[in-house]
């Protein structure tokens, strides 16, 4: 028969093991029906709707998932046809249109514009961590450099980018998502004259992490926001200000998650933004 101080020795590995993650471990109950055991059951139940928790969320996440697919999937037509007809009106009655008509026009093919960008960007959102694609090692500096010159208003901008990099074991896609819309977020919130922008990583004495950061001399982020940034659709500036969907954080943190890792800020206002990102070494599967 285990001594009592043994079976609390089990108890608190069961603890530390559901506090890891594994939700299927349990304490073995005894005959003795003594105050370890009714500890011990009560883990066992709190384990049981944890994981049940969890599992309905889990099946809750894919159908947000799937809707807002199929959501933004159908808007893509609509808005297409709205700044088709719109170009078409401007094309053939341009000579007999008012000015005050053809700004109208503007505005209309305008917001059709930024609602094509804002359903291809939720799209993105909604499929990312369904699929991570090729995991394989990744050479960083070669990535981050594709991912640059895909970017509009990347050719004004003085870059810092570290030379050497580690080679974490990734998901390419996943992490270009990560980089694109840092860089996009760097370049569109940022007023000086010319914008820089420093990518380099950190050993911050975890083997199995890669930490990296992006840091920019952009207009800064007050304290208090630092967390709201990062929701889906949360604006800090009006349009007029900046251009932004709202989406790019949002994304930036769903597909570091995605990678098992983080996202976190370092910022204030009119000081410039650092975005430190931390990921496993090696990609362990998808994250939600």
């Amino acid at each position: 028969m285990l001594s009592h101080d043994t079976r609390f020795d089990r108890l608190l590995a069961v603890l530390e093991d559901l506090a890891a993650g594994d939700l299927d471990v349990r304490f073995q109950l005894s005959d003795r029906l003594d105050e370890i055991d009714a500890i011990g059951y009560g883990i066992n139940q709190m384990a049981e709707e944890l994981r049940d928790t969890i599992n309905a969320l889990s099946v809750a996440n894919e159908e947000l998932s799937q809707f807002a697919f199929i959501v933004s999937h159908d808007l893509k037509s609509p808005l297409r046809g709205i700044q088709n007809c719109a170009e078409m009106l401007r094309q053939e009655g341009e000579d007999n249109l008012l000015p005050e008509q053809l700004r109208y026009l503007d505005l209309l093919q305008s917001a059709a514009r930024r609602g094509q960008l804002l359903v291809g960007e939720l799209l993105e959102y909604s499929q990312l961590g369904i699929g991570a694609g090729d995991v394989k090692p990744i050479d960083m500096r070669a990535l981050i450099d594709e991912t640059i010159g895909d970017l509009d208003g990347a050719n004004d901008v003085e870059w810092e980018i570290q030379r050497r990099w580690p080679t974490p074991v990734t998901s390419a896609m996943l992490l270009r998502q990560v980089l694109a819309n840092l860089f996009t977020n760097a370049i569109t919130y940022n007023r000086s004259t010319p914008p820089r922008i420093a990518v380099g990583s950190k050993n911050n004495g975890d083997e199995s992490q890669f930490t990296f950061f992006v840091r920019d001399n952009g207009i800064g982020i007050a304290p208090q926001y630092h967390k709201k940034i990062f929701n889906l659709f949360q604006r800090l500036h009006h349009r007029s200000e900046f251009d932004g969907s709202g989406v790019g954080l949002a994304t930036v943190r769903k597909a570091a998650l995605a990678l098992g890792g983080s996202v976190t800020l370092d910022s204030n206002l009119g000081e410039g933004s650092t975005f430190w990102v931390s990921i496993p070494r090696s990609y362990q599967g998808a994250h939600r």
